[in-house]
């Protein structure tokens, strides 16, 4: 006599049916980029963050500005910058956001270069004289950090030119 069992789709089926919990990540290598759709679980798995740290990258909860370290991803939270990086690749929630247009430019031009440019030459940067190149995660982190930069430079620049009319 054959029992009928059922048997679960598995996980990335089930959220792509259900729509349940997945949301748009923009993936960035040193390879290259694609959007995918990946839910809590998957994305805890591929980056090893827990679900307490992911709830910092959620929009709609009001977390202060934070950069978290982790055993293998730094959680990145700054202005409208939400991300978080391992050490091959940078995973950016909502990347269709309009605000975030130069920020996934950046991460998608200066990550995305070919191993055997530099992106630091020994003779120029802090590490003069240093042949190394940065690892992938500060050289995301640095993206990320001069993303904010420039957002803030430009609102300061904003209100110091409409008070000049």
């Amino acid at each position: 006599m054959e029992q009928n069992r059922r048997v679960p789709f598995p996980p990335q089926t089930r959220r792509a049916d259900s729509g349940a919990g997945s949301k748009a990540w923009l993936v960035v290598s040193e390879h290259g980029s694609s959007n995918v759709d990946l839910g809590k679980n998957q994305i805890m798995r591929l980056t090893g963050v827990s679900a307490h740290d992911l709830r910092v990258l959620e929009p709609e909860l009001a977390y202060p500005s934070t950069i978290l370290c982790r055993e293998k991803a730094i959680v990145v939270n700054l202005e409208h910058i939400r991300a978080i990086i391992t050490a091959n690749e940078v995973f950016v929630p909502n990347p269709m956001d309009p605000t975030l247009e130069s920020f996934v430019w950046d991460l998608k031009c200066k990550l995305s270069v070919v191993r055997d440019s530099n992106p630091r030459t020994p003779t120029e940067g802090p590490n003069a004289g240093n042949s190394k190149p940065l690892p992938f995660e500060f050289r995301a982190l640095e993206i990320c950090l001069e993303s904010v930069c420039n957002i803030l430079e430009s609102e300061m620049r904003l209100p110091h030119a409409i008070s000049k009319r």
